[in-house]
């Protein structure tokens, strides 16, 4: 606890520092002056500075201007090239090859530049970047404005209370930790950038000493992630030392020193047997992970396809992730492989053996060009072939549907040739078939389809014949109605007659209905008629549901040479008629202005008659119907008979 209060406590000169984002000032009170130094976030020789001062209560006062000084004075002061460098470091330039080298030179040069500015004030008023005010007040406030090409380009200010004397800030913490190597070293940096120096004493010796010929310029962000800040690989196998460190302000001087800590450098051990390894394989890479040893340097990965012996190591460096893909080996084939961990002392023992298996995955490509012919009953398809050198054949897939997930391989067993007909049954035409062909290596694995091609089996199937229902025979036509074919594909009706062994159809144009009128039938007699139907393929159903239809006979009976005379018993009327189903005839007169018809004779299958019905005098007329078996009536002329 002492020796921590002593750390905050002891007072020094006091140090202002005033970080911008483009110039950083400091300030520290000496003996009857304010010390002040900058730093320009870029540098360059032509930078010029202008230094103001105002004191509390007061108006704003330049104090001076601050430039570097002439190349010319340098080189009469005689001073180094690497000094000259460090400040004009593009002043010898002829080329633009020599621009390139200075600019990269002068980023070492930068590194050089910092230390001898933090640690000589002659330096860092040579390179203008630095101001004596012996002119002193308590409490003021010092600015800088930063000139380039005559444009103000950044301004930094600082206050500053020369009454005041503060404690210069300590280092609260140090850790030291041994290694195979040596000892690294560890510190409280705070959270600024800043300066240290690291002193050491071995086992043994009196006094500490500083084992850092420069200062060590640690930044904030490198100590966030930096595990040591400092390595002291000087130490023997086993060899102790005590360590301190101190803080070094920008103007060189160092603070107080941190407490000491103690460590040594270990003995030289081999890397521990890596663990936990897991191994994944595929037909392209096989990958191989383990668990991290703990102060390994690399690995190195071992392959055989013997367990017992026969290895090789697979890298040429070691491997410095926990992980390894090995690309050249065959697929379907075993492989063992062992791991090794590495450090300064050599390697590892071999970790166990795991096997691995890198199975084909790997598809061939898919076949093209698929083509079909189709025919009643048969689809034959063909495709292009595929170059593959494993290749084992074919499979061809069917679907009724282009979306669906699961198709149907209608292959047992792969194909070797480029052909494939599938035989199916001539009635499945109703829907269309879906057909692909994928290729299939020795391993099983299944190319991607290839182009769906749509196929669909030609219609050899008639639907069902129709079956009449109703019929009615009048005279001069016949009315036939059938039952309705419901399928899908019907087109059309067509109605058929057959009169003796001739059949005939009846309709010029499809019939779309379910009746039909034969407007022109026989005259008489026994007639046929049956139906069928028509799909849109063309397809027409069986010719065998025949009905048999009796022809009314509507013809009337031709009356010849009808006479009517009288003669000594009357008026006898006499006809000829030569049908065959003539069936008989009566007889009607009318007389004197009467137009009436009388009918003057029973039904008589003769073909004369005697009107014995007369006067002595008068006009009379007669004619005749004549009737056949169908129930035909013809009607005769008239014919008048005068009696005087």
């Amino acid at each position: 606890m002492k020796r921590v209060l002593l750390i905050i406590l002891i007072l020094v000169g006091t140090i202002y520092a005033k970080n911008s984002k483009d110039l950083g000032l400091y300030a520290q009170v000496r003996d009857g002056e304010v010390a002040l130094k900058w730093i320009p976030k870029k540098y360059s020789s032509g930078n010029r500075y202008r230094v103001y001062k105002r004191v509390s209560g007061g108006d704003e006062k330049l104090l001076g201007e601050v430039a570097p000084t002439s190349y010319e004075d340098l080189k009469k002061a005689k001073y180094s090239k690497d000094y000259l460098f460090a400040i004009y470091p593009f002043k010898d330039t002829k080329s633009i090859d020599d621009e390139i080298a200075a600019a990269r030179a002068e980023k070492k040069a930068g590194g050089f530049r910092v230390l001898k500015l933090l640690n000589d004030d002659k330096f860092a008023q040579n390179l203008g970047q630095f101001f004596i005010d012996k002119n002193i007040s308590k409490k003021c406030t010092y600015k800088v404005v930063l000139y380039r090409n005559n444009k103000k380009t950044a301004v930094a200010t600082i206050d500053v209370d020369t009454s005041k004397k503060r404690a210069r800030s300590g280092i609260f913490w140090v850790r030291a930790v041994g290694y195979e190597w040596g000892v690294g070293l560890k510190w409280d940096s705070g959270i600024e950038s800043g300066f240290y120096n690291v002193y050491r004493k071995l086992q043994g010796e009196k006094k500490f000493k500083r084992i850092n010929s420069t200062p060590l310029y640690i930044t904030f962000a490198y100590a966030k992630k930096a595990k040591v800040f400092y390595k002291d690989k000087s130490l023997k196998k086993n060899q102790s030392a005590s360590y301190y460190v101190k803080k070094v302000d920008f103007f060189g001087k160092e603070g107080v020193p941190s407490y000491s800590v103690k460590a040594k450098r270990l003995k030289n051990q081999k890397p521990r047997i890596v663990q936990k390894i897991f191994v994944k394989s595929s037909d392209k890479v096989i990958t191989l992970r383990w668990r991290k040893v703990s102060k390994a340097l690399g690995y190195n990965v071992y392959r055989s396809m013997s367990y017992k012996g026969g290895y090789t190591k697979l890298n040429k460096k070691p491997i410095k992730q926990e992980i390894y893909q090995d690309y050249k080996f065959k697929a379907n084939q075993n492989y063992y492989y062992y791991i090794t961990s590495l450090n300064m002392q050599g390697e590892s023992k071999p970790s166990l053996k795991m096997l691995a298996y890198a199975r084909d995955v790997t598809p061939p490509p898919s076949p093209k060009k698929l083509n079909s012919i189709v025919r009643a009953g048969v689809v034959k398809l063909s495709w292009s072939s595929v170059k593959c050198p494993d290749l084992l054949g074919y499979r061809v897939y069917m679907s009724m549907d282009k979306n669906a997930k699961d198709w149907s391989m209608i292959t047992k067993k792969a194909i070797v040739g480029t052909k494939f007909i599938h035989k199916k049954e001539k009635s499945l035409s109703r829907f269309p078939y879906y057909y692909a062909v994928v290729s299939v290596d020795k391993s099983f694995n299944e190319s991607r389809f290839s182009n769906i091609i749509k196929t669909q089996l030609p219609d050899v199937t008639p639907p069902r014949e129709p079956k009449i229902l109703k019929f009615i025979s009048y005279p001069n036509r016949v009315y036939l109605k059938w039952d309705r074919v419901l399928v899908y594909d019907l087109s059309h009706y067509n109605v058929y007659r057959k009169v003796g062994k001739n059949l005939k159809k009846l309709n010029k144009l499809p019939i779309r209905r379910d009746n039909f009128e034969d407007l022109n039938p026989p005259k008489k007699g026994m007639v046929s008629y049956l139906v069928t139907a028509v799909d849109k393929s063309g397809n027409e159903s069986a010719k065998k549901k025949m009905i048999s239809v009796k022809i009314i006979d509507t013809t009337p009976l031709v009356i010849e040479n009808f006479k009517a005379k009288l003669s000594k018993k009357g008026v006898k009327i006499t006809f000829t008629c030569r049908a065959k189903d003539y069936n008989g005839f009566e007889v009607y007169k009318s007389f004197g202005s009467d137009t009436r018809y009388y009918k003057i004779s029973e039904f008589s299958k003769k073909k004369s008659f005697v009107d014995k019905v007369i006067s002595k005098k008068g006009s009379y007329f007669y004619m005749i119907k004549v009737f056949d078996k169908s129930g035909n009536v013809s009607q005769s002329r008239v014919v008048n008979v005068k009696i005087k």
